[in-house]
């Protein structure tokens, strides 16, 4: 890419970043004494109820371990990294290429339930994106901490009906191009797992998906393929699926789920998980 359209995309990004809010987001951290130079969040305390936080993510956190895989089998710059926040910022999922640096993200803290607020991390969009409740963006010297200085964040929230965060999809990336295209994938991949944030879709959604709503009473699922279903929905494994619901076989809870992908006509096991939220078989 030119120089001169280097720069001519990084002035059409003024659009999508508020000086304002970036300032007053780093005089906030200069006052309350940040360490500028940390490369690790600051926050250590999510230990204690790491498990806790681990089991009530625990269906949308293996969603998306596949959906990050399918994302970069479908994006050219594999070099994107993708986190699930929750409503304060604390990390549910982390996207990285397998073919990137083994141990990024320990090297950097950035592992479930850390948090990636402003008092952990400084200034970043995933912070000002919950705070202000409208997607964001930073690049570089935004950032007050050194651990995102050379990073370019977007970040979407996720809102409820209320119009208040309930999730946050942040795309980070060495590079600060495209960022259009990274802000309009936020967009798609909040609008994909906010039914696991049992987010009412909005009027025009409601209508856009009237079908979807005709194909739910169409879709017969028996008792046990939904309890297979909603237990698969929150990280169970096959074995585990089977104790717990007293199959002797695993191999059985492989050929329910399969019964229940023909039925949803999804090509996946992974797929059924969110076509049976969007349709309202079942709840996470």
């Amino acid at each position: 890419m030119g120089y001169k359209l280097y720069k001519s995309r990084i002035q059409e990004l003024k659009a999508d970043i508020d000086p304002i809010r970036i300032k007053e987001s780093q005089a906030h951290c200069k006052s309350e004494g940040l360490d500028a130079d940390l490369f690790h969040p600051a926050d250590t305390q999510f230990q204690a109820d790491l498990e806790i936080f681990k089991s009530r993510y625990s269906g949308v956190r293996k969603y998306c371990q596949q959906l990050f895989l399918d994302l970069y089998c479908d994006v050219s710059d594999v070099n994107c990294v993708f986190f699930l926040c929750d409503d304060v910022g604390r990390l549910i999922s982390l996207g990285i290429h397998p073919g990137r640096v083994d141990g990024l993200a320990e090297e950097l803290g950035l592992i479930c339930g850390v948090s990636l607020n402003e008092e952990s991390c400084g200034t970043n969009a995933i912070a000002l994106a919950l705070s202000y409740k409208e997607p964001m963006v930073t690049l570089g010297d935004d950032h007050y901490c050194n651990m995102f200085k050379h990073w370019c964040i977007v970040a979407v929230p996720i809102l409820n009906e209320s119009e208040n965060p309930v999730a946050c999809i942040g795309i980070a990336n060495c590079l600060s191009v495209l960022v259009g295209e990274k802000l309009a994938l936020g967009r798609f991949i909040a609008r994909d797992l906010a039914p696991f944030f049992n987010v009412e879709l909005t009027r025009t959604d409601r209508r856009s998906n009237a079908k979807l709503t005709e194909a739910a009473l169409q879709v017969s699922l028996t008792s046990r393929q939904k309890q297979v279903l909603s237990l698969f929905a929150k990280g169970m494994s096959y074995k585990e699926i089977a104790r717990e619901i007293g199959i002797g076989s695993y191999k059985t809870v492989e050929e329910h789920l399969d019964a229940v992908r023909g039925k949803l006509h999804v090509s996946h096991r992974r797929e059924c998980i969110h076509k049976a939220i969007s349709l309202g078989i079942i709840k996470i």
